[in-house]
């Protein structure tokens, strides 16, 4: 427990983190990438690349699961 309790700390401190550097950047594309897990359901991936302080940063954000039927108007929303 105790280490799954620190890996989960380590892991929002890094969101966290990430999402302060992006707040502090001019402008910031996102990009998403779907595909099928070995159990056939869909992740959509998200990424987020953005520049501090003259240097370039890609970070995943987060995977999520959609269930059912995915369409883009699905993953849009």
């Amino acid at each position: 427990m105790t280490t799954t309790r620190r890996v989960d700390i380590i892991g929002k401190n890094i969101s966290w983190s990430t999402l302060d550097e992006v707040k502090e950047s001019d402008c910031f594309p996102f990009a998403l990438d779907e595909t099928n897990d070995i159990n056939d359901t869909a992740q959509l991936a998200i990424f987020v690349r953005y520049s501090l302080i003259n240097k370039y940063h890609e970070r995943l954000l987060t995977v999520l699961s959609l269930k059912g039927r995915v369409t883009g108007s699905i993953i849009l929303e």
